[in-house]
């Protein structure tokens, strides 16, 4: 079976090192220090997200939030009144970053009046050279809902422990998602707690996830349960065989792509939606939501009874990205079962060997005592015969399809449906960038010439242009006429007529009979 060989050491990989884990433990305690010189000895941290769940992967973000003594976090019923200001947070922020140690550096703040939750963006370096990238927050309640902060995360790390297929299935989709940039929230995709809960979706429908992990109570851990902070890693659970893993994968992204049919049903109230709460049925999201797809936050709903959409953010075009991607995914893993765990584990034992061969800094007497031994590199003909020249081997094929094939299915973006590319929202619905403008290497050199000046016709310096046309002379007395003033008498011959004025003659500038214009 597989979990021995090559599936079960990829899905190892994915695991965050010894290194890393020591870092995100670092960089909390430095965090708390911090904080204390900062506000006092009552303030504290508390670790949230990924990191709490045990579903992280390796380069994770570490998601900290600082309690401030006599800070008001806007919470419950003043949330649900009044938007409150983050001029407090964004004050409490500042203090902490000038308190932070040496080896934290702040790499972004996101200050801006219109963030609900200001966030500082550090870099910490830990003594072991590995650098992990840590988001503080104020507060460790939630200002929308009053809940607090790490009691979902709490409640799916039960999940997780207490059923061994569902971290594999976690771990492995995260890693997808990221490799194809469908985790970015901020561009209108699902984020890392969206993918997680769709993953324990697909167990709850499956009857692997009981009523009671999802509705019992999750108290918080004191001191003695997680004495540095951070909790211990979970342990990788294993399938009965890579077949059955890849089965697994190929039905959860079956279900995904299943709900392209729910976009063409009549709205009659919210978007449509999934709920764990109600054993995986299908439910209608609150009115006013904006997203396509309604996700319930279980630790809301348990805590608190409000409706909370963890799939906020999410737009239709990225929406429709998606579901495309896992409709592409499962018809790479359909395509032959055979060669479709082979094909996963290399997939993902790729970029995880690439991470891990990283240099590392020596002072290099290992790296040349290996190029002495290795001897000279092979130096490739240009023409002539031998291995070097010839053409390379064709893909290797097995039954009705190749390993180059499917793993280009799964792991490497399509491209965007043709309906999209003739709206405006196409670069930000595109997996990829927008390639560059090329305007060509004369119009690099010479700038196109100017426009041409209004009322003159353009052409070769040469060319006679026609005399511009004259404008009529204005007729005067000269020509045999006087205009009649008002109040003064004129002759006839003048006026036109025998009466005084001009009332009793023609206009001064009405033609005559007889004379030429």
């Amino acid at each position: 079976s597989l979990p021995e060989a090559p599936l079960a050491r990829a899905l190892a990989h994915l695991r965050p090192a010894a290194a890393s884990e020591a870092s995100a433990h670092e960089a909390l305690a430095a965090t708390g220090r911090a904080a204390r010189r900062a506000f006092g000895a009552e303030a504290f941290v508390q670790p949230f997200g990924s990191q709490v769940q045990g579903a992280h992967l390796h380069g994770s973000d570490l998601d900290i939030c600082v309690e401030v003594p006599g800070l008001s976090s806007g919470s419950g019923a003043e949330a649900a009144d009044q938007r409150p200001g983050n001029a407090e947070q964004v004050q409490a922020l500042r203090r902490l970053m000038m308190n932070l140690p040496p080896f934290c550096t702040v790499k972004e703040t996101r200050f801006s009046a219109s963030i609900r939750v200001p966030l500082l963006i550090v870099e910490c370096c830990s003594a072991c050279g590995e650098t992990v990238e840590a988001d503080i927050s104020v507060g460790t309640v939630d200002a929308r809902t009053g809940v607090e902060k790490g009691f979902t995360d709490r409640l799916i790390r039960r999940i997780l422990s207490h059923v061994p297929c569902s971290l594999p299935l976690v771990l492995l989709v995260k890693q997808w998602a990221k490799s194809r940039g469908l985790n970015r929230a901020y561009e209108g995709y699902l984020n890392s707690l969206g993918w997680t809960l769709l993953c324990l979706y697909f167990l709850v429908i499956g009857g692997r996830v009981g009523p009671e992990l999802l509705h019992e109570p999750v108290p918080r851990p004191g001191a003695e349960a997680w004495p540095d902070g951070l909790p211990p890693p979970l342990e990788l659970g294993s399938y009965p065989g890579g077949a059955e893993f890849v089965e697994d994968l190929a039905l959860f992204f079956e279900t995904m792509a299943g709900f392209e049919a729910w976009l063409s049903r009549p709205v009659r109230g919210g978007p449509p939606g999934i709920s764990l709460l109600s054993g995986g049925k299908e439910l209608q999201g609150p009115l006013g939501e904006r997203s396509p797809f309604y996700i319930e936050d279980p630790g809301v709903k348990v805590a608190s009874g409000l409706d909370e959409n963890v799939a906020r953010s999410l737009k239709q075009g990225p929406w429709l990205t998606i579901l495309a991607c896992c409709r592409d995914a499962a018809r790479g893993l359909r395509s032959n079962p055979r060669i479709g765990p082979v094909v996963l584990a290399q997939a993902l034992a790729e970029p995880q060997a690439a991470r891990r061969s990283a240099p590392v800094r020596t002072d290099g007497a290992a790296e040349q005592q290996e190029r002495r031994q290795a001897g000279p590199a092979p130096v490739a003909r240009q023409s002539g015969p031998g291995p070097s020249s010839g053409p390379p081997p064709p893909p290797r094929h097995v039954g009705h399809a190749t390993a180059a094939s499917v793993a280009s299915a799964i792991f490497v973006p399509p491209p965007l449906p043709a309906s999209l590319h003739s709206t405006r929202r196409f670069w930000r619905t595109s997996v990829a960038p927008p390639p560059p403008r090329h305007y060509g290497q004369r119009w690099m050199q010479e700038p196109p010439p100017p426009p041409p000046r209004r009322g003159f016709r353009r052409g070769p310096p040469e060319q006679e242009l026609p005399p511009p046309r004259k404008r009529p002379r204005r007729a005067s007395a000269a020509d045999g006429w006087q205009p009649a003033l008002a109040g003064s008498r004129v002759s006839a011959a003048h006026s036109g007529g025998s009466g005084a004025g001009h009332s009793g003659g023609r206009h001064p500038r009405a033609k005559r009979r007889g004379e030429k214009k």
